[in-house]
């Protein structure tokens, strides 16, 4: 299986508040699961598809689609945590940010999909988030210290699902 989606990664700094914030909310919540490794670490702008296989040609569309986007960077501010209640087990402990920072990147990407024919996943509205880890513990919605950095560039990414790999195809830098 493999998935693509586009993205933009925390600093090193941030990355490292990251990891230290979920090795403290396993230990003080009693949580199972296993932290997604820092290099792993992301925000999804905007959510593509899982494909069986791959299609022939899709990332050379969706960079091609994704080029020349004008966006400042902006500051990302991420403020509490939550779980996504959308299974019954196994739920994605996240991160959460407003979304008005992010919003004019993330609507510019679904309209050159859009206008490009491109295929993405679009029936939820769009939640800034960055998950943690999965756990079956529920984790209501409450703040946590300010973790944020700059987004300066975003990136199209492949997923190889069930192998715990992201492989970036394209990157894009941020600029007024």
């Amino acid at each position: 299986m493999d998935r693509l989606f586009f993205a933009a990664h925390p600093d090193a700094a941030a990355a490292q508040r990251i990891d230290a914030l979920t090795q403290s909310l396993r230990r003080e919540l009693g949580l199972k699961g296993k932290p997604i490794p820092t290099e792993r670490c992301h925000l999804t702008l905007l959510f593509v598809g899982t494909f069986a296989e791959l299609p022939a040609g899709l990332a050379q569309q969706l960079a091609e689609a994704a080029n020349h986007i004008s966006c400042a960077p902006f500051e990302l501010r991420f403020d509490r945590i939550a779980s996504f209640d959308r299974r019954p087990a196994n739920r994605p402990l996240v991160l959460l940010a407003d979304a008005e920072p992010v919003a004019p990147l993330h609507d510019t990407l679904v309209a050159r999909l859009r206008a490009a024919g491109l295929p993405f996943e679009a029936h939820r509205a769009y939640t800034p988030h960055l998950t943690l880890m999965y756990d079956d513990q529920r984790v209501p919605a409450r703040p946590v210290e300010p973790i944020g950095w700059t987004v300066r560039e975003f990136v199209l990414m492949h997923s190889l699902v069930g192998r715990s790999t992201h492989v970036p195809l394209a990157r894009w830098p941020l600029a007024a």
